[in-house]
């Protein structure tokens, strides 16, 4: 980070877009099924700054749900089509 006059290290990094917040929606389904969708709040300016330098979209979910295992599958998933 140091190219852009910010001499930041990763501690002080993972600090700043630690406080960069994801929220999760659960939401129970027929036959016992439960889905989970997460996105992440809208970022900061130091989160942008970061994000920016080290090229990573703030918009993209950064912490993939495993539905499998609670209990659902791929193809009992609602389809995005």
């Amino acid at each position: 980070m140091s190219g852009c006059g910010n001499a930041w290290n990763w501690d002080t990094i993972r600090q700043i877009s630690g406080t960069h917040q994801v929220n999760t929606i659960v939401l129970p389904a027929t036959k016992g099924d439960v889905y989970q969708i997460r996105k992440p709040s809208v970022a900061e300016a130091e989160h942008r700054e970061i994000y920016e330098e080290l090229s990573i979209d703030p918009k993209v979910n950064r912490y993939p749900i495993d539905n499998k295992e609670h209990g659902n599958s791929a193809e009992n998933e609602p389809s995005t089509q």
